[in-house]
């Protein structure tokens, strides 16, 4: 299923995109239905993963804040990190900032200019955008140092 997100920064497009996936992509239909509790609580998952959750504590904080283990917020995570694979996700300000790197630019660099950081977002970091890019989407942001991966999620094939 294709899906078209726009947005101004990636930080908006995580939250939206984890959306999409904790409700499975029932909300392309009817966007302007607010979403449940319970996936509010899955949305607010990967969103947290990759460093724009409304908490900025451990994932076990987290999960324990929503009433979970931390194995099910893991669970839930890998499930929705899966779950990605079935969206075609179309993001253009992925699109600018891979372009951006692919321009022989130093992304370290790029991300230091204001135009580009504004396309991240406020509190969005390069590693924290390479590693959604790189597990939601099976894309790589160029430039972009494999010593500042996070730590990944194993999910079983």
């Amino acid at each position: 299923m294709r899906v078209v997100v726009d947005a101004e920064t990636l930080e908006t497009t995580i939250r939206r995109v984890a959306g999409c996936l904790a409700i499975r992509g029932r909300n392309l239909v009817r966007p302007e239905q607010p979403l449940g509790a319970k996936a509010v609580r899955n949305a607010d998952l990967p969103a947290h993963r990759y460093g724009i959750s409304a908490h900025r504590w451990p994932l076990i904080d987290v999960a324990v804040a929503y009433g979970m283990t931390l194995s099910h917020a893991h669970h839930s995570i890998a499930d929705m990190i899966t779950r990605a694979a079935q969206f075609e996700f179309e993001i253009a300000v992925l699109d600018s900032i891979v372009g951006t790197g692919a321009a022989d630019l130093s992304l370290t660099t790029a991300v230091a200019d204001r135009r580009m950081h504004g396309r991240f977002g406020s509190s969005l970091s390069m590693e924290r955008a390479a590693a959604f890019a790189s597990e939601i989407l099976s894309r790589r942001i160029a430039s972009a140092d494999a010593r500042m991966a996070m730590p990944c999620i194993s999910i079983p094939k």
